[in-house]
């Protein structure tokens, strides 16, 4: 789906003396922004920003004031806002990782303790990488039934230093964490892995991944010590890298995805599942797999899965090439292999399902007594 933006009009008529023009101008500017997000009688919306009008410039601040159930928005912004903890049941939800100057929701390292929390459309951006310890990296989960879904994990770690940089590291003894539309990105790569699950969790640890993509990383995803992974429409880019899309001796089930530069797995441990993939170097074994050949995907861009197009090019073999027990995708037909197909196709630049202000236009700046004021605004929201 394309980012989408709407601009929309509205007339208000305003009837105040002329020497309260400036307050008042504030005051409607005021009015509209609390407007555009209404809170449910249940829990309370929190908003994060770096304009005026936002009641917390950084995202710990209001964690710090929330209660457990509570929503808390981060407004785009042209400068990134620092890492937090997540320590009570928060929905926090950003703009997207869009990479037009000030429209963009970029935060630090992530770490996530409180079960039943999301974490949606931000770009979680770090160098994390430790010495001496088995991998760091720039988001943990920590809790149980975790989402994070339309983010870009992006782990800027210096490549060839001899620990592994992750992008996200879910804990052990963590259940039923689910990652979905996100991409897991190692610029500085190939090297490590966008998401190591379960080390040392000795079989308690489960994970889905769905509409993933994993850009430069030298394994997309360590699942070990027994955990439990199910990948769905993924696609692992991992040109120049030495491993393999999914490594490790969990268990593994894995359907419609594709892994581009290097074979999906050598995994052998507990007989992972595949079926109705698609992967370079050799066809895994199961039922309907494919070898890729190139030429696959629309437009793909070494080392930038920010403009990169993942779309299926025409005529692509991995059309209508899933799993026909699957969902079918949104058009009806049966499901395509990649990011793309099924029911919940990947977003590019993690755009949000909830409406976002990136700009408010006011005409005129003086407005005379019972004159109008017409506003213009840009705002943004994604389907899901």
């Amino acid at each position: 789906m394309k980012k989408e933006e709407t601009r929309v009009a509205t007339q208000l008529a305003v009837s105040v003396p002329i020497s309260y023009r400036e307050t008042t101008m504030k005051t409607i500017f005021s009015v509209l922004l609390i407007a555009l997000f209404i809170a449910s009688a249940n829990a309370a919306v929190l908003h994060v920003g770096h304009g005026v009008m936002a009641p917390y410039s950084d995202v710990q601040p209001a964690i710090n004031a929330a209660s457990a159930g509570d929503t808390i928005t981060i407004a785009p912004s042209a400068y990134p806002y620092g890492g937090f903890i997540v320590d009570r049941r928060l929905t926090i939800i950003g703009a997207g990782y869009d990479t037009t100057a000030g429209r963009a929701t970029v935060v630090g390292a992530v770490t996530i303790v409180a079960s039943r929390s999301t974490l949606a459309s931000v770009w979680v951006k770090g160098a994390a990488r430790c010495y001496g310890c088995w991998a760091s990296g720039v988001m943990y989960l920590a809790g149980d039934t975790i989402t994070v879904t339309d983010c870009l994990i992006e782990n800027d770690a210096e490549y060839g230093v001899n620990n592994l940089a992750v992008g996200s590291i879910v804990n052990s003894g963590v259940r039923s964490a689910l990652f979905r539309r996100c991409a897991f990105w190692m610029p500085n790569g190939p090297d490590g892995a966008g998401i190591s699950l379960g080390y040392g969790a000795g079989g308690n640890c489960d994970a889905q991944v769905n509409a993933c993509v994993f850009v430069r990383c030298d394994q997309g995803i360590i699942a070990d010590d027994g955990a439990q992974l199910s990948v769905d429409h993924c696609v692992f880019d991992l040109t120049g890298a030495s491993a393999y899309g999914v490594y490790g001796d969990g268990y593994f089930t894995i359907t419609n995805s594709a892994c581009i530069g290097r074979a999906i797995t050598n995994s052998s441990w507990h007989n992972p599942r595949f079926s109705f993939c698609a992967s370079a170097v050799e066809v895994p074994p199961g039922q309907g797999n494919i070898l890729l050949n190139g030429g696959e995907f629309v437009n793909i861009i070494p080392n930038d899965p920010l403009h990169s197009d993942y779309h299926l090019s025409p005529g692509s073999p991995l059309i209508n090439a899933g799993d026909p027990m699957s969902y079918n995708d949104r058009d009806g037909s049966r499901a395509d292999i990649g990011i793309y197909g099924g029911q919940n196709p990947y977003r590019p630049l993690g755009i949000p399902i909830y409406p976002f202000i990136l700009s408010l236009d006011l005409q005129p700046l003086n407005v005379p007594q019972n004159g109008v004021l017409e506003i213009m605004s840009t705002g943004r929201v994604g389907g899901n």
